[in-house]
């Protein structure tokens, strides 16, 4: 993001450059595409799908590290993303949502069906966080900024010069919290940045408003620095920490369905934006990000009442937090899912 902001202002800048940019986007698409032979691949992925003995069998495998584990490519995919040989641990709790996944009726394959008719009872939380919170990272009005930088600006009563350099910032402001959100997110885990950062957006949204809302040239420049909080808010929190917490609500039965149903979701959302922000701006005007704030306040509600700290805890843990909870506590839960990620 960062690079083609900074080359779209210095390198293609003239109309006659711009087939140029949009070529570089295949040789990006071959650097990611390289990167890719050098990632192993997933190691509960291989154990869960390649390696399964038959649902049929009359004994299962036992739930011991020994040396025919020590050969799968599970084994050596775990100890290479992990850096160290000691992954024992991790990968008895691999085994054991194995053997889960072979005792049930289905071998672990759940369709997006099966996830909307609540197969399982305790999919709902889940389910429901994962539309929420998938939903409102497009809700929160990212798009409506990325989107519509330029316009947002030229209402603030920016000029030219000083719009191309104020969105060059935003992608450095992207950039430098996304390396602060990877450095902490496994020391501060997964809730403090959600909250913090819809909160800091949510605030972030009032003072734009006040700024579009003003006269004088200190709101026009004081819009740029509003606009940067918003991003910072946003990186880490809905931007990063929407796609760490929910797959981690999921076992591995039910995350690939709940995941592919969950992003219908999201880009709807993010439809939904793009496609109404143009009438916004030109109805509301400077008033236009006063709807976000509204999604931005009832999320950070959401978040402190609903959401559980997901970091280093297992999916049963995760379900017993919910029945802890007087938001989402219910009286029945008729079967669990043992697993982790």
């Amino acid at each position: 993001m960062l690079y083609f902001k900074v080359s779209g202002l210095y390198l293609f800048r003239s109309e006659e450059a711009w087939p140029f940019a949009l070529l570089l986007n295949m040789f990006i698409s071959w650097i990611g595409a390289a990167a890719l032979y050098f990632c192993p691949e997933s190691p509960r992925w291989l154990l869960l799908n390649q390696f399964k003995s038959s649902r049929h069998s009359d004994e299962l495998q036992p739930l011991i590290i020994d040396d025919a584990i020590i050969k799968e490519p599970s084994r050596k995919a775990l100890s290479k993303l992990r850096g160290t040989v000691d992954v024992d641990v991790e990968l008895n709790e691999m085994l054991r949502e194995r053997a889960k996944l072979e005792d049930s009726s289905d071998g672990g394959n759940v369709s997006i069906l099966d996830l909307i008719k609540l197969k399982n009872p305790v999919w709902k939380w889940p389910l429901i966080i994962s539309i929420v919170l998938i939903s409102n990272q497009q809700l929160c009005g990212i798009n409506a900024i990325m989107y519509y930088t330029t316009e947002l600006f030229v209402q603030a009563g920016l000029d030219d010069n000083t719009i191309s350099i104020a969105t060059v910032g935003i992608g450095t402001v992207t950039t430098m919290m996304s390396i602060v959100t990877i450095l902490n997110v496994d020391r501060l885990g997964r809730r403090f940045f959600l909250l913090a950062s819809y909160s800091l957006m949510t605030c972030a949204t009032i003072l734009l408003t006040i700024s579009l809302t003003s006269s004088g040239a200190a709101w026009s420049y004081l819009s740029i620095l509003f606009v940067y909080l918003f991003i910072f808010g946003f990186s880490p929190g809905p931007g990063a920490m929407t796609f760490v917490v929910i797959p981690e609500l999921w076992t591995q039965g039910p995350r690939p369905a709940a995941m592919a149903f969950a992003g219908q979701f999201n880009w709807w959302s993010n439809f939904t934006v793009g496609l109404a922000f143009p009438f916004m701006l030109e109805g509301l005007g400077g008033y236009s990000f006063l709807v976000f704030t509204l999604f931005l306040f009832l999320t950070v509600v959401f978040v402190y009442f609903i959401v559980p700290e997901t970091k280093n805890k297992t999916f049963t843990e995760i379900v017993t937090s919910f029945q802890q909870n007087r938001f989402t506590s219910s009286k029945k839960i008729d079967y669990i899912e043992i697993g982790n990620r």
